[in-house]
């Protein structure tokens, strides 16, 4: 589910033809009730993750960096989704040097969010097998 809704964001901001240079013209108006889905899937990941012993019946690695990585990703990217949000409705345009450029990357940027979203793709397809 979590993905699905990641795949729903990803898509309106290319529809849109979003990226950090233009961040303020997103229109947030569908991209919200996804990001609070996303946070339950993450809360709830989180919640499932605490079960090691199920987890290993899984098999899933519970120490694997893989695992490990997609935990903190997940994260970070329900976070940097959240950041863009508000940056959106506060209307704040970047300070493009100190924000994109001396932060790499942003932490509410698209190009954060988008590269987030390969790095829980690539970590959740080497742990589940």
């Amino acid at each position: 589910m979590m993905f699905q809704s990641i795949n729903c964001i990803q898509n309106e901001i290319y529809n849109q033809s979003i990226t950090d240079d233009n961040i303020l013209e997103l229109n947030i108006e569908t991209i919200e009730p996804l990001y609070l889905e996303i946070t339950t899937n993450v809360e709830d990941i989180l919640a499932y993750s605490e079960d090691k012993e199920q987890l290993e019946k899984e098999g899933i690695l519970v120490n694997s960096p893989s695992w490990i990585f997609f935990l903190t990703r997940i994260k970070d990217v329900e976070q940097f989704l959240g950041k863009i949000l508000q940056r959106v409705k506060d209307q704040k345009p970047y300070d493009y040097y100190n924000e994109l450029v001396m932060s790499l990357p942003g932490k509410d940027s698209i190009t954060s969010f988008q590269a987030g979203v390969s790095e829980i793709i690539t970590y959740y397809n080497s742990f589940i097998r």
